[in-house]
């Protein structure tokens, strides 16, 4: 429908006059009618160019294509999980590797190295009116100060700041960090987050190689000049040591006795890595590096050289450390000798679905052995020893599977030829330092194995298609297998009673304020200040005993969003600390939550 502004014509314009009613309204200009006009008809056309793009030959080509990758992958990722049935464990894995020491595991699982990668994504989580930089930097010093550490400095940590770059340098996107330190253990962090925003994934897609190290004229330092690295994650990194002027803080903090550590997950922990990096080899300090889920960032030589400084945390089968030009071109070429396979169990299921249809969903019987199951054939049929029924007939599985094969594009050729056995002018990109590999054992329980890049090659060397490739990915998933692990070994914390509630009111009767964020607990309700609000809002955190409002102690909880029936789902971090006899997953604040391995 069409309203007046599109006829272009009004009374009272023509009168040159207006109405009572027009100056109700709020005195409408013309300006604003046409500007209303002039974007409708702009995204209308927008929307027709848009769809009609979908209907391209190039378009619909290209759906044909990812809908035959996503098919390849599925089915591809089927057989990793029916080989680890058969090995009964949930990670395939030949190779015997040595048991990282008790010191490798705790130094993953401290709270000021796991601390600092968590702030930074806490903050970014504050919704309007407090997704300003003041309410992000401001949220993360108070967490900072619960692990007794200060705030030096912080870029990027609310959701307002999507796109990073210094004004009057390079747009260089980097992702958001801050620098903070704790004078009575004479430690400065530097703590890098991971990607979430746009800003954060045009780092990551910069994928070129480009050297790691620079002279001051601009060329490769002769030092380490045959140095590549992920060329996204290297601008970065120097974003913020130069752009930023990080690099002089950083050298003036050790020049004064504290100790320099970069930590990271994600994108964030590659960033970290060239940062100490380039503090060790450019600077001389003697800076470190915790990286958690670390990507493919640095060359061989490079994470070997790194060996004594960063250690890099997987996880599982987490993708992002697997993530290289030459593992996708492995990939690539493991689906394309799947091929046959891939055809025979897409017929076998294309004939289970047809006969599921034909019978209008009709369940089917069990399958038993036949020696095993009732000795009355209704309700039973013969189980076919694991091998994919043949139903459809020559002609039908033929047209049914006519999907074009378009899997070895010319990307993957490029690589093919670049790398072959490393590679001469595209280097294979590895995961930095020494890596503690968190993996499940057959018990279901999970072991840390630690060695370089060399001993790991087996399980790193390859994308494993799983469904836990992403969730495997998460930092609490990181602290979940830290725990583990410790324990499987026997180094149970300490046992003991759990920490009494502290009362809800002062001495003064006043209500206590949330202990993280210091704020009234009512201030995620809809009604805040009601008692009502306050018996729903104020929990207590069962590792401290403080007095925490939702937003501080996410249990998966539905607080009020930014507008009228608006809600804000929270994160879930309850933990088990059966050192305090919880064995089920209970609500700990996020001070707590970081120093997980010790409860």
């Amino acid at each position: 429908k069409k309203n007046d502004d599109d006829d272009g014509k009004k009374n009272d314009d023509d009168d040159g006059k207006k109405n009572d009613d027009d100056d109700d309204d709020g005195k409408k200009s013309d300006d604003k009618t046409s500007y209303t006009a002039a974007a409708w008809s702009a995204a209308k056309s927008g929307y027709h160019r848009a769809a009609s793009s979908l209907k391209t030959p190039e378009a619909k080509k290209y759906a044909s294509e990812a809908s035959e990758l996503a098919l390849r992958l599925y089915y591809f990722g089927c057989a990793t999980a029916v080989e680890r049935l058969k090995s009964g464990s949930k990670e395939t894995s030949s190779v015997v590797l040595p048991e990282a020491d008790d010191a490798l595991l705790d130094r993953a699982g401290d709270g000021s190295n796991l601390g600092p990668a968590n702030w930074l994504y806490a903050s970014q989580k504050l919704r309007t009116p407090h997704d300003g930089p003041d309410w992000g930097a401001w949220y993360c010093s108070r967490l900072a100060g619960h692990t007794g550490f200060s705030l030096l400095a912080c870029v990027g940590a609310s959701r307002s700041e999507t796109g990073l770059a210094v004004p009057r340098r390079p747009a260089t996107p980097f992702p958001a960090f801050c620098l903070v330190a704790n004078k009575p253990r004479k430690l400065a962090v530097l703590a890098v987050r991971g990607s979430v925003n746009q800003g954060d994934w045009l780092v990551n897609s910069d994928a070129d190689q480009i050297p790691v190290f620079l002279a001051a004229g601009g060329s490769s330092s002769s030092k380490k000049k045959n140095n590549a690295g992920h060329a996204g994650i290297v601008k970065a990194a120097r974003a913020i040591l130069d752009d930023c002027g990080v690099r002089a803080c950083v050298v003036a903090l050790a020049k004064s006795g504290y100790e320099v550590r970069t930590v990271g997950h994600s994108l964030g922990a590659g960033v970290a890595t060239i940062i100490a990096a380039l503090l060790r080899f450019e600077e001389g300090l003697d800076a470190t590096c915790v990286a958690y889920a670390a990507p493919a960032c640095v060359d061989e030589a490079l994470a070997k050289d790194l060996d004594p400084a960063v250690l890099s945390i997987v996880h599982g089968d987490d993708l992002i450390p697997r993530l290289s030009d030459s593992n996708c071109a492995r990939l690539a070429k493991d689906l394309e000798r799947d091929d046959d396979t891939y055809k025979r169990r897409l017929a076998a299921d294309k004939a289970s679905i047809k006969v599921h249809l034909r019978t209008l969903g009709k369940v089917m019987p069990m399958l038993h052995k036949e020696e095993d199951g009732p000795t009355s054939s209704r309700g039973r049929r013969p189980l076919n020893n694991g091998q994919e029924e043949e139903s459809l007939g020559e002609e039908e599985e033929e047209s049914s599977l006519a999907m074009p094969h378009q899997l070895r594009r010319r990307s993957v050729s490029d690589i093919d030829k670049r790398q072959q056995d490393g590679g001469e002018d595209l280097v294979r990109l590895v995961p930095p330092g020494r890596i503690l590999y968190l993996r499940s054992s057959r018990d279901a329980t999970y072991e840390a194995v630690a060695g370089g890049y060399d001993a790991l090659r087996a399980d790193l060397g390859r994308i494993v298609v799983s469904s836990r490739a992403v969730d495997d990915h998460m930092l609490p998933e990181h602290v979940a297998a830290l725990r583990s692990a410790r324990w499987t070994r026997g180094r149970v914390p300490a046992v003991g009673r759990p920490p009494k509630f502290r009362r809800g009111v002062d001495t003064h009767g006043d209500f206590v304020p949330c202990y993280c964020c210091g704020s009234d607990t009512t201030w995620t309700t809809w009604t805040s200040g009601s008692d009502a609000a306050r018996a729903k809002a104020t929990h207590h955190c069962r590792a401290c005993g403080q007095i925490v409002c939702s937003f501080c102690a996410p249990a998966g909880d539905e607080v009020a969003g930014d507008g009228i029936g608006q809600k804000l789902r929270l994160p879930d971090l309850r933990l088990s600390l059966p050192s305090f006899g919880y064995f089920e997953p209970v609500r700990v604040c996020r001070p707590c939550s970081f120093r997980a391995y010790d409860l």
